[in-house]
């Protein structure tokens, strides 16, 4: 799997924006394979972090149809990730056919962390909107060591190396994206 971290940039008692960090490993058995960015633009608005199947990864990084960003989306950012966001999500891994089916919902086998302007939230494998208002979102294999650090003070970037330390499908190349609003 992987750990991906967002946590928020706080000044002054607000938020100004959100650093996320992840590994660049990508497991398959007991191979690792680097070079994987897990966290990534599909607009200019809406930044992904991904843990999970890498055809999930690939399918909406490469192929997904983001819905037009407007001033309704800006008024009720979590929404528009609701309403337009997660049903363009799922209409791309159909078509890919990288979506499947258990006890009757549909399994993405991934997990995903959204940020767009002014919101953050986790994605489960059946497309639930986790809100959170807590300071950070930590997903993937490595994310008890990592919610750990970030509890004890350590930056996104530290939270995702303290969990390559200790979780064997996160690896110790890290990316950063600073996101500002």
């Amino acid at each position: 799997m992987t750990t991906v971290v967002a946590r928020r940039v706080i000044k002054k008692g607000k938020t100004k924006g959100v650093v996320l960090a992840a590994d660049t490993q990508v497991t398959s058995g007991y191979t690792k394979y680097p070079g994987i960015e897990k966290v990534f633009h599909v607009s200019p608005e809406v930044i992904i972090g991904c843990a999970g199947r890498v055809r999930v990864l690939n399918v909406l990084r490469h192929g997904l149809k983001v819905p037009k960003w407007n001033d309704k989306a800006t008024q009720d950012p979590e929404r528009w990730v609701v309403t337009k966001l997660v049903p363009a999500m799922q209409k791309s891994l159909s078509e890919a056919k990288a979506l499947g089916e258990k006890a009757g919902w549909n399994d993405n086998e991934g997990r995903f962390i959204i940020v767009v302007p002014n919101f953050m939230c986790a994605i489960g494998p059946d497309f639930g909107v986790d809100q959170t208002e807590d300071e950070y979102i930590v997903i993937g294999s490595g994310d008890d060591v990592a919610l750990g650090a970030l509890y004890g003070g350590a930056s996104a970037v530290q939270a995702v190396a303290a969990a390559s330390q200790y979780d064997l499908y996160t690896g110790s190349d890290i990316m950063e994206m600073e996101v500002k609003w």
